[in-house]
């Protein structure tokens, strides 16, 4: 994540959940100036951020205290992250006196379904069908409150799921809810109100321009626009 001299905001990162954090300027900012970057690096500085934002607004909004943590079983970073969390360091105001008096945090993992959604499938009965069954444990120990630690999962298609299977008594919050929160961001839009046209520029590396075709269309459907494709 960076901005430059022309108030572009750059989001780099190894994988198509850049596209998400996208999708969820350009619902609030339609003129937005966007470059993407993948790279074989994964930006997890940002995701720290998010994370950080997440907690701090689910603790204190939170009906009864407990919050699940889903990942997927591969995402080596998110387990990094959550071994030096500190819940301790975030204010605890749940909305019920039923609560808790001390928030739980519980860690569930999943398999393949980061991997469908990165592929398009997140609109897949078998998608649905993984999801139910690896909610299941989250539902178990009856967390109000879900954080979905794979950002592809902030594609409107896969949140829509995990919220339709949830039901309406969890809230489902995925990592670019809170993409606007972050002050260096922040700064950025806060120079896009006079911009009359939205721009968006994706940048491949090596390892990554083999599948431009794919990474075109994946993000169109991301990011639910059209883009011209760059020779």
């Amino acid at each position: 994540m960076d901005k430059d001299n022309n108030n572009i905001l750059t989001i780099t990162g190894s994988n198509l959940e850049i596209f998400a954090y996208g999708r969820a300027v350009l619902r609030r900012y339609n003129t937005a100036q966007l470059r993407f970057v993948l790279t074989q690096k994964s930006d997890t500085d940002l995701q720290e951020k998010l994370l950080n934002l997440a907690l701090q607004k689910i603790l204190t909004t939170t009906r009864f205290g407990r919050i699940g943590l889903l990942m997927d079983r591969k995402n080596l970073d998110a387990k990094t992250m959550l071994r030096a969390l500190d819940v301790q360091q975030f204010d605890y105001n749940p909305s019920d006196k039923r609560a808790m008096t001390s928030p739980e945090i519980h860690e569930f993992e999943y398999q393949v379904l980061r991997e469908m959604a990165r592929e398009g499938f997140a609109d897949s009965v078998e998608f649905r069908r993984l999801a139910r069954k690896f909610l299941r444990s989250a539902k178990h120990a009856n967390c109000d409150s879900i954080v979905l630690l794979d950002s592809i999962m902030g594609d409107e298609i896969a949140r829509k799921q995990w919220q339709s299977l949830a039901g309406t008594q969890r809230k489902i919050f995925c990592l670019s809810d809170f993409i606007l929160a972050v002050p260096e961001i922040a700064v950025v839009t806060a120079t896009w109100k006079d911009v009359p046209k939205r721009s968006i520029m994706i940048e491949l590396d090596e390892t990554w321009s083999e599948q431009k075709e794919f990474v075109y269309a994946r993000a169109q459907k991301i990011l639910r626009t059209k883009l011209a494709q760059t020779t």
